[in-house]
């Protein structure tokens, strides 16, 4: 396992101030006397018991009994393991981490983890500089200035231009030396179902607006439509990757995370193009999802920068939808919730536009709460004084409120909506009573379903009798162990479009030298449990399903494999190219790249096959 060193340890609990770090999560922190206090972060309370003391760099709730230093806080408010906390902390204050004794496995997904986040930093240079000076991106330039955009604001936010063609980008690649694999894993294109057209490009001619993580590395892209095309989106975002999870980033949010505790709340829009107009025109602390709904991981990022947070979506249907989704998993952390009423038709974008950026302030100003808002709409569709549409409103409002975890708010909102309905308190409170045990009650269903699932049985990965074959003399022999691991990178190469793929690149990098049968089973149990399956019955090769017999010489056939895989990959490599040829937006160089490229592997094929 890895291990960062103790000294290293120390040298960032030093330099992380807990005062600071803590203000950064918790906006209300307040110096009192020699301490500071605040209501806690952990629960919900309602007079503040939660302390820090910088004399000691310890923090102490009084209420529900969380204590610790910096990298303790660190850990709870973001559900961090230990080393992931030094880690963050670390950069923070620019101390570099050099662990040690990191199993090969681990520098591996650590590795393919950077490499990916460079080439989303590359990739977004690279179509940064097509938006600004490609002759084909003319329409992308034109599209930007009608909406008033000038190439000041493309180059604050980095904003490009995806070609059509995609010979462009593997001209690109190939000059960076990235792989088809990399831009697989990385979500910029995807294998066709026809592996002789090769790879597919997602975002071909769409304005591309690169999303950040909270370090300001670009983990994903959102793609804007620039012709009309009814079998895609006006909008796609980048597929779910190793550093990209939809549910817990926000367009936005690394440059307006120092701007919400500041302005004292956050502003939430729908779209790319919004959040961009607001920064542009002075509401530096305007977010928006990423082609979802607010999520319980958003408000849980959210709650760490304020305690209010300001909706403003679309006055449609969808808009509606929206905002009371928003509200319910917003309210079950304690953020306080209120509403943007935009005109019909309207967005953060065109109204600032139209009207001026004090006419969208003038609205922001004017927002009100949540049930306000929900009440004041619901009677432009309903009659409230008819007692059925009356009573089928409360209990709509009822479900609400079983959200609500901050006891005060819940209880202003139940009196509230009492009165503008004209009800009593106690038949609202008792019928949202009965909705949170409803809730409840569907919650352990869930859990228990989420157990049962856990609970099945795991069965073990399907894999290639070529790599089941190089698997077993791995883990058994010695000698054709030192030459795998020599041949380590060519081999993953090989195999990488193998059924079995994952099973075989983990037994290779977390090299378990076959020394003895106790090496071999404590390597098996650091594993996941398909994986672990899979694996057990070949390192003794009791298989009955398994053509694979005692290795008379386990080098010589490593070898052999080694060469059935690296033929097949070559020749899918060669049909991969020769489909790209094949496509007529290819310039010159390109085509005569290609053909190179094709003529180097048939010369390897010839030679892989006398060798």
């Amino acid at each position: 396992m890895a291990r960062i060193p103790e000294e290293t340890i120390q040298q960032v609990i030093e330099a992380n101030d807990i005062v600071d770090v803590i203000t950064g999560y918790v906006p209300d922190l307040k110096r009192a006397g020699t301490s500071f206090k605040a209501c806690c972060p952990f629960h919900v309370e309602r007079t503040p018991s939660f302390n820090v003391t910088p004399s000691r760099q310890f923090f102490k709730c009084f209420g529900c009994g969380e204590a610790g230093n910096v990298l303790g806080f660190v850990m709870k408010m973001e559900n961090l393991p230990f080393p992931d906390a030094v880690r963050k902390l670390a950069s923070r204050v620019n101390i570099p981490i050099i662990e040690e004794a990191e199993t090969a496995t681990q520098v591996v997904a650590r590795k393919s983890k950077s490499r990916i986040i460079e080439l989303h930093n590359d990739f977004t240079q690279f179509m940064h500089e097509r938006l600004l000076k490609d002759q084909n991106a003319q329409h992308a330039r034109d599209y930007l200035k009608s909406r008033e955009f000038n190439s000041q604001m493309a180059k604050n936010w980095l904003v490009g231009w995806h070609p059509e063609s995609s010979a462009p980008i593997i001209e690109w690649a190939k000059g960076k030396g990235y792989k088809a694999r990399e831009l697989v894993e990385a979500g910029i294109a995807s294998t066709s179902h026809d592996p002789r057209r090769g790879l597919y490009y997602r975002f071909k001619d769409r304005l591309m607006f690169p999303i950040h993580n909270d370090y300001g590395d670009v983990v994903a892209f959102s793609g804007r439509q620039l012709r009309e095309d009814p079998r895609s989106g006006k909008y796609i975002n980048s597929p779910e990757t190793p550093i990209f999870k939809k549910s817990k980033v926000f367009f936005g949010l690394d440059k307006a995370r120092k701007n919400i505790p500041k302005q004292g709340y956050a502003l939430l829009c729908e779209g790319q193009i919004d959040v961009i107009s607001c920064h542009e025109n002075g509401f530096p602390f305007t977010i928006a999802t990423q082609g979802t709904a607010c999520t319980a991981e958003h408000a849980t990022i959210l709650k760490r920068y304020c305690k209010k947070v300001i909706l403003c979506f679309d006055s449609d249907a969808a808009g509606q939808k929206a905002t009371q989704t928003a509200f319910v998993e917003l309210a079950r952390v304690g953020l306080q919730v209120q509403v943007v009423s935009l005109p019909e038709g309207d967005d953060p974008d065109s109204l600032i536009k139209a009207q001026g950026a004090n006419a969208f302030q003038a609205l922001i100003d004017a927002s009100l709460e949540f049930f306000d808002y929900k009440i004041r709409y619901e009677s432009t569709k309903r009659n409230l004084e008819n007692p059925g549409e009356k009573a089928q409103v409360a209990s709509e409002m009822s479900e609400l409120l079983a959200a609500m975890s901050d006891t005060f708010q819940l209880q202003a909102s139940l009196s509230f909506i009492a009165t503008r309905l004209g009800m009593s308190e106690d038949d609202i409170r008792n019928a949202s009573r009965l909705q949170k045990r409803k809730d409840s009650r569907i919650q352990s269903r869930q859990s228990a379903l989420r157990e049962r699932d856990a609970n099945e049985q795991v069965m073990p990965l399907p894999i290639h009798d070529d790599l089941a074959a190089l698997c077993h003399i791995n883990m058994n022999y010695p000698e054709a162990f030192e030459w795998m691991q020599e041949q380590l990178e060519p081999l993953l190469t090989a195999s990488e479009a193998v059924q079995g793929y994952k099973v075989f690149e983990t037994v290779l990098t977390a090299q378990p030298k076959p020394v003895s049968a106790s090496v071999v089973q404590a390597f098996l149990e650091t594993v996941p449990e398909e994986i672990k399956l899979t694996l057990a019955p070949l390192y003794g090769f009791v298989h009955p399903d398994r053509a694979v017999a005692k290795v008379s010489h386990p080098l010589q056939e490593a070898q052999a494999y080694f060469k059935s895989l690296s033929m097949a990959h070559l020749e899918r490599l060669r049909k991969s190219l020769t489909s790209q040829l094949a496509s007529p937006d290819l310039s010159q160089n390109a085509q005569t790249a290609l053909q190179h490229e094709i003529h180097q592997i048939l010369n390897t094929l010839k030679e892989v096959k006398k060798s």
